[in-house]
């Protein structure tokens, strides 16, 4: 029986034909009908190919027409359920993959090194495969990353409901000076 915990839910609404399609193909597979959606939408992902994001080994790529890379190799590479690790390794592969918020997020971490560098890697061996080792790809410290997320969502949310422009050090300033800022923050 597969681990609820590792599982998350997805809803949504499709035709009365799709869902008797998949009730019927999950029946003849002996499978549940979430198994039986989560193998299409592998299969799908491991025929999708898309344009090749940045750091990627030119050696992984089609050969054939324009370069490319299937979605599902990309993905069981660079996955991770640390989901901050996520965002922060799409922040440098392909960007437009994350929302506005998390582009904020993930942009200030890497625009503040000064604040976030560390020893951590993005990029562990199984990403390696596919990823090219370069100085462009900072070391960070994941765990004060970790700690800090919070406050980087809600820098990103008032940037996104201010016309303030503030630079994410003046923000914690702001804060801190208001008397609104946590003693867990006090390392900047």
């Amino acid at each position: 029986m597969a681990n609820r915990s590792k599982k998350t839910v997805l809803s949504v609404r499709v035709s009365g034909y799709a869902k008797s399609c998949l009730d019927v193909l999950a029946a003849i597979e002996q499978k549940s009908l979430p198994e039986t959606i989560e193998g299409l939408l592998e299969q799908a992902f491991d025929r999708k190919s898309v344009a090749p994001p940045a750091f990627i080994r030119q050696d992984r790529l089609t050969k054939q027409g324009e370069p490319r890379i299937l979605l599902g190799e990309l993905m069981r590479a660079v996955w991770t359920d640390d989901q901050e690790l996520f965002k922060l390794r799409l922040h440098l592969l392909e960007p437009a993959a994350l929302n506005d918020r998390d582009q904020v997020v993930t942009g200030t971490v890497f625009k503040n090194l000064e604040i976030f560098a560390g020893d951590d890697d993005l990029f562990d061996k199984k990403a390696r495969e596919l990823v090219v080792e370069s100085p462009a790809i900072p070391k960070l410290s994941l765990s004060l990353v970790r700690i800090y997320w919070p406050l980087l969502s809600d820098y990103a949310r008032f940037l996104a409901n201010n016309s303030l422009n503030l630079s994410f050090p003046d923000y914690v300033d702001m804060l801190r000076k208001s008397g609104e800022l946590d003693e867990i923050f006090e390392v900047l």
